[in-house]
């Protein structure tokens, strides 16, 4: 009778013993071999495809960290605009004896595209998902004391950066920063702990205004441009005054006046929506938008800055807060969901764009008028689906 194969599950790989005696202990009289001596199986290729494959993953994830990093701690790339593709290099300080002409870093820059756009997308989805739960128990009202609380966190960092510039590096202003959210945070945890409410009946009010849903997919295609265009110009405003003779200095304050221009925004929109209907205040909000877009762009005017800065400031959350309830009924229930995540793509989409055609001309003006004439395609869209409710 033939000698019978090993199984192949045996794992164990042995080799005669340096002095051809059976190694005590082990079976088949041999010892296993170090790990490094192991026999090549059919496995082992691709085991090591598989280590090379992650191996290059792990260090394109490095390259990406240290990208972001370079454009979000003081590392910019010489010769191109803030937020361009460009080569990172490590910023350099100015031989300054005097020390009154500190180098500008990036969290100081308030044209570093990647501060206003990660605040602005990271608030308006916490802010969607809290908007999600209060409409389905019928306070609405509260958001504006959520969507509030967006406008504040603007205008207080901007004015901490303002007041702190020339005197605190990047670094100890991220810090700082930071210290202050730590001191908040235990606020924020005592507000949002569960509590035990007395069980009540809510009546509807008969005189309150139920938004009439729209067709979903022109209702998106609107809100996926008002993503695009708002990020344009959320991202290079302050870029655009900073380079306006006369009134450099209101770059700040733009970005200041943009928050406190949020915090009575939505209140202000919902008690428009409950006396001319949430589509027309819809329509409305987009079109002080596109005002407030247009005006830094056609005139060097302070005024013209400030008030572009407070009908921005004040249209586009309140945009999130009149189209959520016309379409977060569609598509099955998912609606909420898809806009979202088209409004998402827009953000990502539009200030790369943007960089290109600025990178091309050399000048903010041209980014800043393009995203006016997509906010004006996303009324168009808004408009389209309004008549196709009506028929």
């Amino acid at each position: 009778m033939p000698p019978r194969e090993p199984a192949r599950s045996h794992a164990v790989h042995c080799q005669a013993s340096s002095r051809g005696k059976p190694h005590p202990g082990h079976r088949h009289g041999c010892r296993p071999l170090p790990l490094h001596a192991a026999p090549a199986t059919d496995a082992a290729p691709v085991r090591l495809r598989a280590g090379r494959r992650r191996a290059d993953r792990q260090r394109q994830l490095r390259r990406l960290f240290r990208r972001l990093d370079a454009r979000g701690t003081g590392l910019q790339g010489h010769g191109a605009p803030a937020g361009l593709p460009g080569r990172p290099h490590r910023e350099r300080r100015h031989h300054d004896p005097d020390g009154r002409h500190r180098q500008r870093h990036a969290l100081a820059d308030p044209a570093n595209p990647v501060r206003p756009r990660q605040r602005f997308r990271d608030d308006l989805g916490d802010a969607g998902i809290v908007a999600e739960k209060l409409a389905a128990v019928g306070e609405e009202g509260r958001l504006a004391w959520v969507f509030g609380g967006v406008g504040a966190g603007i205008a207080a960092s901007g004015l901490v950066v303002h007041l702190l510039v020339s005197t605190l590096y990047s670094s100890t202003l991220w810090v700082l920063v930071g210290a202050i959210t730590a001191v908040l945070a235990p606020v924020a945890l005592i507000l949002v702990r569960e509590r035990d409410l007395p069980a009540s009946r809510r009546v509807a009010d008969p005189r309150r205004r139920v938004p009439r849903p729209l067709p979903f997919w022109p209702l998106f295609v609107g809100y996926t441009l008002q993503g695009l265009g708002y990020s344009v110009f959320a991202t290079f405003i302050v870029a655009l005054i900073k380079t306006r003779p006369g009134i450099e200095d209101l770059g700040d304050w733009v970005w200041i006046v943009t928050g406190l221009a949020i915090l009575p925004s939505c209140l202000f929109w919902s008690r428009i929506a409950e006396r001319i209907g949430f589509s027309l205040a819809l329509v409305t909000a987009y079109l002080a938008q596109i005002v407030g877009v247009l005006l830094p762009v056609v005139s060097g005017a302070p005024a013209a800055a400030l008030l572009g800065a407070v009908l921005f400031g004040g249209t586009f959350i309140a945009i999130t807060l009149l189209t959520m309830p016309l379409g977060r009924n569609g598509l099955g229930g998912r609606g909420f969901a898809v806009l979202t995540a088209g409004f998402g793509l827009g953000q990502m989409v539009g200030p790369y764009v943007a960089g290109k055609l600025v990178a091309g001309a050399a000048d903010y003006t041209l980014p800043l008028a393009a995203s006016a004439g997509v906010l004006a395609a996303g009324l168009l869209a808004v408009l389209w689906a309004i008549r196709g409710r009506a028929s």
